[in-house]
């Protein structure tokens, strides 16, 4: 499979004809949800969306609400109060489109599920009014022929379709169940006792398969759950095949409780040999049992699923994007990722992957609607070596810079990556540098805006006095204007040997590695460049002329989105603009002592 094609594919496919996919969950707005932060929107404009984020921001948290949006299934069987846990009454909602039969858009549903527990049922889950304060739009005003479609005189019905949640505890067999979790067993405790009972219920177990039973009584129990045991068919074993990258002959399913608990025996046969699930591999078992799910499920299906990279090798997690893509053009899935992996998302979209952290009221917030592959690679900590990453506040300046680079003889664009970081001066001090600085890492670059610049150069480590060590805190925060603290990792004791080490670090990466555009931002520093008088200009002036002109155009091309348009103007402007211009060959220059 071309994957850049069929992403492409995807693409065209979404924009031109979301019927086909529906009905399709266009966002999830989580307004009171565990620590996210309020009323975080979350859009799910490409059928294959990836979390990406550190530990503990939630990402599960949000699959889990996912799953509670269809029809038939509550939030609060996965996700209930113990003594220990106290769900608080959290509120989210999601939207979908109502189409006619002439696939015409009737209308858009903003669907609201609220924790109402209830006399005995402390754990439930139901739809409610819209809430104004969220700027849900009120039911009642409606017209009454639209409100008569949800069945419900005060609210929207959830979404009508099926959806599978899978996770790495849904991949545990049935010998793992009992071998390594079966606690509860009386002979738990005994190791030779377990060995028997496995031994003696796998006679029943490989009865039952290989005269392909879809009903086994064993003591005095019916061991096949659902007439679940089959031989998988051809075209499915070779999907398996393809992702693990192995040629299996022949995949044997058998669901059922042989070992007191119910779960999966996959019998394999690969190269003439036969074995089950305790001789194969995690990865193997996971694989199987995905490809088993998403084949029993009916198209437009929801699917949603936690870590899915765990026990795959890179090269197994390539080939398990390619058979889900391919899965979503040919049945018209919407799947939404939770990963850590560099491979799951190094074939998406900036608007398909969704990066998640947590800030400084410790409150998990989504970066943006669109992240790059190289912001998601940050947020994972996963950098290729040899590339200067030069991280910028905007996107206008990862444009000028790229435009620089374009029009440069001397430079290789192969050489830089360009990344947008939204956040602020104050991440990109934390995040790129202070955690660059401790690590060592000298390939990484910040380029400020100008308005950033305070004129202060970083001290020089190596000339640095006693006294100067012991105020190193204010010295770097008349540097770089932000408190120290808010940016490097201090002890209570600012003077303390660690707090010295650190910032000493810092320091000197800042020196090398920080630098400020001309001009207060980049589009005084286009303005200025294009010949026009920016002397008695603001930023705040020159963001507003390009908004202005930025909404010239917009009209002219309604169907283009204002994000669209404000690239498309501002990469016109910079075309007009060569190495000639003198900021332009400042940044040149710039660029060119970096690598060299």
């Amino acid at each position: 499979m071309n994957i850049d094609r069929a992403v492409e594919q995807l693409r065209t496919l979404i924009s031109n004809n979301e019927y086909a996919f529906s009905p399709y969950i266009r966002n999830l707005v989580l307004a009171e949800y565990k620590n996210i932060s309020p009323l975080t929107k979350i859009d799910f404009s490409f059928p294959i969306t990836a979390l990406v984020g550190a530990n503990g921001t939630n990402k599960s948290s949000i699959l889990k609400a996912l799953y509670g949006t269809v029809d038939g299934v509550s939030l609060g069987h996965i996700w209930f109060n113990t003594a220990v846990d106290e769900v608080q009454n959290p509120s989210y909602f999601y939207t979908y489109n109502l189409y006619n039969d002439d696939k015409s858009l009737i209308v858009t549903p903003e669907v609201r599920l609220t924790k109402v527990p209830r006399k005995g049922r402390p754990d439930e889950w139901e739809t409610s009014r819209p809430n104004s304060n969220y700027g849900m739009t009120p039911f009642n005003t409606f017209p009454e022929e639209i409100r008569s479609l949800s069945g419900n005189l005060t609210r929207w019905e959830k979404v009508k379709k099926e959806a599978v949640y899978l996770t790495f505890r849904d991949t545990v067999s049935a010998f793992d169940k009992f071998w390594y979790y079966g606690d509860s067993h009386k002979y738990w405790n005994n190791l030779a006792k377990r060995k028997k009972i496995i031994r003696k219920r796998s006679n029943g177990l490989a009865r039952a398969i290989s005269e392909k039973k879809k009903s086994f009584n064993y003591d005095g129990k019916e061991r096949i759950i659902n007439r679940t045991s089959k031989e998988l068919d051809s075209q499915l074993v070779q999907k398996i095949s393809d992702i693990l990258g192995s040629k299996y002959d022949e995949i044997y399913v058998i669901h059922h409780i042989f070992f007191n608990t119910p779960g999966f025996t996959f019998k394999l046969k690969k190269s003439g040999v036969d074995y089950t699930e305790a001789f194969a591999g995690s990865g193997e078992f996971a694989v199987i049992n995905l490809v088993l799910k998403l084949s029993e499920i009916p198209q437009k299906s929801l699917i949603l699923l936690d870590e899915p990279e765990v026990s795959l090798h890179p090269r197994a997690q390539k080939k398990l994007m390619e058979y889900l893509i391919s899965e979503v053009l040919s049945k018209k899935h919407q799947v939404v990722i939770a990963t850590h992996s560099s491979n799951i998302i190094k074939y998406l979209p900036p608007d398909a992957i969704k990066v998640f952290r947590e800030n400084s009221s410790q409150q998990v917030e989504l970066k943006s609607q669109y992240s790059s592959v190289d912001e998601a690679f940050l947020e994972l900590g996963d950098d290729p070596a040899d590339i200067k990453y030069i991280y910028v506040e905007d996107k206008a300046a990862q444009a000028i810079i790229e435009r620089v680079i374009f029009l440069s003889s001397e430079l290789n664009s192969e050489l830089f990556k360009i990344i947008y970081f939204g956040g602020g001066a104050e991440q990109l001090y934390k995040i790129v540098g202070c955690s660059s600085a401790i690590d060592g890492n000298y390939n990484k670059y910040i380029f400020f805006d100008g308005d950033q610049n305070t004129d202060v150069p970083f001290p020089k480590v190596e000339s640095l006095t006693q006294a100067e060590l012991s105020t190193l805190y204010q010295l770097i925060e008349n540097s770089i204007g932000i408190a120290t603290n808010k940016v490097v990792p201090l002890d209570s004791d600012r003077t303390s040997h660690n707090s010295i080490e650190i910032m000493k670090k810092f320091i000197k990466w800042c020196g090398s590695q920080v630098h400020f555009l001309p001009e207060e931002t980049p589009e005084l520093l286009i303005l200025k460049s294009l010949g026009k008088d920016i002397s008695n200009m603001s930023g705040s002036d020159a963001k507003q002329y390009f908004l202005d002109e930025q909404e010239k155009m917009r009209q002219q091309f309604s169907s283009i989105s204002d994000v669209d348009v404000a690239h498309i103007y501002k990469g016109l402007e910079l075309q007009k603009i060569d190495l000639n211009d003198e900021n332009f060959k400042k940044i040149e220059d710039l660029l060119i002592s970096i690598i060299r």
